[in-house]
């Protein structure tokens, strides 16, 4: 028995009648049944939208794991879609739409980006440690230098927010270093030229600083005690031989615990030197001996022209 479709009149078969609306005996066309869908969705548009928000909540698992299998299976057909779509060249206003989107749906979503994320991770923490570790040392000089930028954009965000972990993690710190109490030895050890040229650039910046706090520690009963004991060190062992005499600006420095030579502040303050513990003392006597041999060198020529 020949059917029709009860809108359009159109006889029916297999090409323009869905099986199961055959079972039912359902007397519409497959084009007739899709115009109405159409019809009903444009009608009941926040409806519509409303039961798929719903559905997608309650089978939010569900319908992750069809997304998987279906990729799976199709990974053939989504690579084709991706080539093609590569080949159509994208403008500038679909790239800022596509962004704007994609910030207004990551507002909108944060909660549940947040927690997919974390989730996705968790389960893929060995992935990313490896990829992480062959992209930094891929790209190792780029990471410093974008660093060092960013730290110089950011540095005022950066120290308020050092601040205020140090003061919300004041005992962290403190722990950590009783942890590793040879640490910054350690670090002193194996960089000392970074750590002689940072003391001396500080003191170059906060020499007025430096003064005032030492002018006030010798006020303090622990400084007096210690500059009692220096003068008192100074006094028992060292000597006082000068070798040539005293002139304006000039310092005594100590060539051995008994002899002096007279030479200019600056260049007595110029090399790091000690006595006891023979720190540098070859390069600063050099250079007081080389002074002193001048010195005698000018009062010869002085003498030999007067007379």
């Amino acid at each position: 028995m020949i059917k029709y479709c009860r809108k359009c009149n159109v006889e029916l078969n297999d090409k323009n009648w869905y099986p199961s609306f055959s079972k039912i005996c359902n007397r519409i066309c497959i084009s007739c049944y899709s115009e109405s869908r159409k019809k009903y969705r444009i009608e009941n548009h926040d409806k519509v939208q409303f039961c798929r928000k719903r559905y997608r909540e309650t089978h939010k698992d569900k319908i992750r794991d069809y997304g998987h299998t279906y990729y799976k299976e199709h990974k053939l057909q989504y690579e084709k879609k991706c080539v093609i779509k590569l080949k159509k060249i994208r403008t500038e206003e679909d790239i800022q739409k596509s962004k704007e989107y994609k910030k207004q749906y990551r507002k909108e979503h944060k909660d549940e980006t947040a927690d997919y994320n974390k989730k996705y991770y968790e389960e893929h923490k060995s992935y990313y440690h490896e990829k992480n570790k062959n992209y930094q040392e891929t790209h190792k000089l780029e990471l410093v230098e974008k660093r060092k930028k960013y730290c110089i954009d950011h540095r005022e965000q950066i120290q308020e927010y050092n601040k205020k972990w140090y003061q919300e993690n004041s005992d962290y710190k403190l722990q950590w270093f009783l942890d590793h109490p040879n640490c910054r030895k350690q670090w002193a050890q194996n960089n000392k030229e970074k750590v002689v040229e940072c003391n001396k650039n500080y003191r170059i910046k906060n020499s007025v600083n430096i003064r005032e706090y030492r002018r006030k520690y010798r006020q303090t009963s622990n400084g007096k005690i210690s500059t009692r004991k220096n003068n008192s060190k100074r006094k028992r062992e060292l000597g006082f031989n000068p070798l040539n005499n005293y002139f304006y600006e000039s310092e005594g420095h100590h060539i051995n615990k008994i002899d002096i030579i007279f030479i200019p502040y600056s260049l007595h303050k110029e090399v790091s030197h000690n006595v006891y513990t023979n720190k540098n003392m070859e390069i600063i006597n050099t250079i007081a001996f080389f002074f002193l041999m001048m010195q005698n060198i000018d009062n010869l020529i002085q003498y030999t022209t007067k007379t």
